[in-house]
C-alpha cells in the first residue's frame, strides 16, 4: 500500500510531461512570480518564446491555471468542477483526465531551472539547514545561467534587454557559489536585505530624529521660557497685592 503511494506521488510530481518535475516546475514559477516577471514587465520587454523563463511556455500552465484552492485542505478542478483533499491528488487527476491540457510542443520546463534558483532552501522554513555546497555543480549551473540570461534578454537586441541582461546576471548568476562555509549562497537575502530592511531602518532613524528635533524645539519654546514668565507674573500679583495692604493701612 505504501510502495502504491509513493508510485502514486511520483507520478503526480512528474505526470506525464517526461522529465519535468511538476513541484520543482510550480516551485520556480513562484521564485519568478516574486523576483523576475515584475521587473521585467514594469519595463515593457516581453521574454522570447523558446526563453527558459517564460511562464507563458511552461509544460504545465494551462492545468495549473485550472487548478483553485478553496480552504487548506480542499482543491477543485477548474475543468471539471470536481474536488479533492489535496493538491497532490488533483495533480493525478490532472494527469489521468485532463491530459490535453498539457503543453507538449514549444514547452518550457520550469523545473529544470530549480537549481539555479536554489528553490529546495528558498521553498523551507527557518529549520531548514543547507547541504555542502559542491563548486563543480555550481559552476556547471553558473553557465546556465548565464546562457538563460543570453537567450531571454539578448544583449543585441536594444538598451532595455541589455539592462536586463546584466542585471540577471549580476543579482543572479554571478551568486550561483559557493561561500566561505562551504553552503550555498541565498540568492535573494542581499537584494531583500538592502531593499527593504535598510530602507526600513532608514525611515526609522528619520522619525527618531524628528521626534529629538521637536522636541527639543518645543522645550526651548515652550519650557525655558514659559517658567520665568509665570513666576514674574506671579511676583507683579504679590506687589500689587502689598501695595493695595499698604494704601488701605494709610487710609485707615
Amino acid at each position: 500500500m505504501w510502495v502504491l503511494l509513493v508510485l502514486l506521488g511520483a507520478r503526480a510530481d512528474h505526470g506525464d510531461s517526461g522529465d519535468c518535475h511538476r513541484g520543482n516546475s510550480r516551485r520556480v514559477r513562484s521564485i519568478l512570480e516574486e523576483h523576475v516577471w515584475p521587473k521585467v514587465k514594469s519595463v515593457g520587454y516581453v521574454l522570447p518564446e523558446g526563453c527558459g523563463l517564460n511562464g507563458e511556455s511552461d509544460v504545465f500552465l494551462a492545468q495549473e491555471k485550472k487548478k483553485k484552492r478553496v480552504r487548506n485542505r480542499l482543491w477543485t478542478c477548474l475543468e471539471c468542477k470536481k474536488k479533492f483533499k489535496s493538491e497532490k491528488w488533483l495533480d493525478l487527476h490532472l494527469d489521468r483526465k485532463h491530459k490535453h491540457l498539457l503543453r507538449n510542443t514549444s514547452s518550457v520546463c520550469l523545473g529544470d531551472l530549480c537549481e539555479i534558483f536554489d528553490c529546495e532552501s528558498i521553498s523551507q522554513d527557518s529549520s531548514w539547514r543547507p547541504s555542502t555546497c559542491n563548486e563543480a555543480d555550481v559552476e556547471h549551473e553558473r553557465i546556465h545561467c548565464n546562457n538563460i540570461a543570453h537567450t531571454c534578454f539578448p544583449p543585441d537586441q536594444g538598451r532595455t534587454a541589455y539592462r536586463l541582461h546584466d542585471e540577471f546576471i549580476e543579482e543572479i548568476c554571478n551568486n550561483v557559489r559557493c561561500d566561505h562555509q562551504g553552503t550555498r549562497v541565498k540568492l535573494f537575502d542581499r537584494n531583500h536585505y538592502t531593499g527593504l530592511t535598510v530602507m526600513y531602518w532608514i525611515l526609522f532613524a528619520v522619525c527618531l530624529a524628528g521626534l529629538a528635533v521637536f522636541y527639543t524645539v518645543y522645550y526651548m519654546t515652550f519650557g525655558d521660557t514659559s517658567l520665568p514668565r509665570d513666576l514674574r507674573k506671579r511676583r507683579g500679583y504679590s506687589r500689587w497685592w502689598s501695595w493695595c495692604g499698604k494704601s488701605k493701612s494709610k487710609i485707615a
